[in-house]
């Protein structure tokens, strides 16, 4: 007999490998997915083949984790004879290698990490304890943080890149060129584990800014310097400052295009008399929600921004306070003083209502797909929807606009691949809490499926009723809603979009293909 993870075929009837890998688990030991597992990494794949028979296989890697109290469930099927926990150190050393099934320490060295994790090493080159505490807490804070956008964490992840290439001494001080190829592949797959399993639902921005950086890495493998190590690390520093640059060229698109809705509205409007005090003010109505860190910097860069020529104009914010965290009350007290601004916040569920005064929509974007949908907070959809069918009945253009860097386009045909990011339902839960409903009477989930206990019960379900609660963070606007992107590029259009993800996507391929290669 041989050591054997769980493992199969993808059946015609799986919808990816993800898919398959769970079915497999299921069959094999007769654990489920979430009640028994939670997925910990999807490694990248590796394809293997027999010339001998004319066949090649391609293998998609998973690691998960198995919850303690449903080890005792584990009951293996006629596929295995026995099963034991054994230490991945000592397979991945290869003391074990005999005793493997074929390529089991490749596949392990991708979803494992650890010291000589991730791709096989020279003497001289290592994946290291420092370095594999760097990427398992990146990993971790990627995940968890439900407070920051799409920006502020791909600026983490890019931050953890720098880490690994510059201060875990992975890399010797005076490199030969194989440790350099070693070690950039190392730092490769690091990176495509920080892009695959930190935050698919933001990973557009988190892919763009590592992307970024290992490009700028290349050329400097290809033609090392006299001091490789040094030129590496002046040359990512140099790329991570420039990210704080991209708000304030944002802010300036955003300026000129509220301009020009501006001088669009003016000329539309029939001008009153003016009056002793000069001309009769214009209020441009606003409409947006959540908290968007490049949305309130261009808000306020705007406002500061009023010129003489402008200053008879008025800007009114609505605001939805985006339940159940409330970012729009964060981005409402956020915002700096001006006269020329009044904000109305209201709940979610009033957006008829305030569609009938609004003008223009603004969205923040944590992701845009290569057709120009965008996957923003949850309430964009139905405030895109609702606004253009109310000023339609209305007879007044309404306008949807979408203020974002362009690094959170996607590649080509990435959008739905992950599904809907459900965090849980304590952020709901927690809310019912504070206003006291039901006396205080919400115990917190059961399990992963969401599933809460609320008030006093009915027959037959013990003491309170059970209530499955949804928390989906975020949701896609389709671009047929949507007007204009607003970057730091100026005004984009569907077709720039477009061209955005093709180029994001070549990328992608020439930092990554080679690494489905076994060294």
């Amino acid at each position: 007999d041989k050591l054997a993870p769980i493992s199969g075929s993808i059946d015609e009837t799986d919808a990816s490998p993800l898919a398959a890998a769970i079915r497999e688990l299921r069959e094999e030991t007769f654990l489920a997915t979430p009640a028994d597992l939670k997925l910990s990494l999807r490694g990248h794949s590796f394809s293997i083949s027999d010339p001998s028979i004319g066949r090649q296989w391609t293998v998609y890697p998973f690691s998960w984790i198995l919850k303690p109290a449903s080890e005792q469930k584990i009951s293996i099927d006629w596929e295995h004879s026995t099963w034991e926990w054994i230490e991945l150190e000592r397979i991945l050393s290869g003391s074990m290698e005999s005793e493997c099934v074929p390529r089991l320490s490749e596949s392990l060295r991708r979803v494992y990490i650890g010291p000589n994790s991730l791709a096989l090493t020279t003497p001289r080159v290592a994946f290291n304890l420092h370095a594999s505490e760097v990427l398992r807490s990146t990993l971790h804070d990627l995940q968890t943080d439900h407070t920051n956008g799409a920006k502020v964490l791909a600026t983490k992840a890019g931050t953890a890149v720098a880490k690994l290439a510059t201060e875990c001494k992975i890399l010797p001080s005076e490199p030969s060129r194989l440790d350099l190829e070693a070690w950039f592949r190392i730092l490769r797959m690091a990176s495509w584990l920080l892009i695959t399993n930190g935050r698919p639902s933001m990973n557009s921005a988190i892919t763009t800014c590592i992307l970024g950086l290992l490009s700028l890495i290349l050329p400097i493998i290809s033609s090392p310097p006299q001091s490789p190590t040094t030129k590496i690390s002046e040359t990512i520093q140099s790329a991570l400052s420039s990210r704080s640059s991209t708000s304030d060229r944002i802010a300036s698109s955003f300026s000129e295009y509220l301009n020009s809705t501006v001088q669009r509205l003016s000329s539309s409007i029939p001008q009153p008399q003016a009056s002793a005090s000069g001309s009769q003010p214009l209020t441009l109505n606003i409409l947006t929600l959540s908290s968007s860190s490049t949305l309130l910097h261009s808000l306020a860069h705007f406002l500061s921004h009023l010129t003489p020529q402008t200053s008879n104009l008025n800007l009114h914010l609505s605001i939805l306070e985006s339940r159940p965290l409330f970012e729009g009350l964060s981005l409402a007290t956020s915002l700096p003083y001006s006269p020329n601004l009044s904000i109305t916040l209201a709940p979610d569920s009033s957006i008829a209502l305030l569609a009938r005064n609004t003008d223009l929509v603004l969205l923040g974007a944590d992701r845009i797909s290569a057709s120009g949908d965008v996957s923003n907070k949850t309430g964009s959809y139905a405030a895109a929807c609702v606004t253009k069918a109310v000023g339609k009945e209305m007879e007044r253009e309404v306008r949807v606009v979408v203020v974002s860097e362009s690094e959170k386009v996607a590649k080509p045909d990435e959008r739905n691949d992950e599904g809907e990011e459900d965090n849980g339902p304590e952020d709901v839960v927690g809310a019912w809490r504070r206003s006291g409903f039901g006396g205080g009477e919400v115990e917190g989930a059961e399990d992963e499926e969401g599933i809460v206990r609320i008030g006093g019960g009915s027959a037959g379900e013990g003491e309170g009723r059970k209530i499955k609660v949804k928390n989906v963070y975020f949701e896609w606007v389709p671009a047929k809603y949507i007007d204009a992107y607003v970057t730091e590029k100026g005004i984009m259009g569907t077709d720039d979009i477009r061209e955005t993800a093709i180029k994001m996507g070549e990328l992608e391929k020439e930092m990554f293909a080679d690494l489905a290669q076994i060294e």
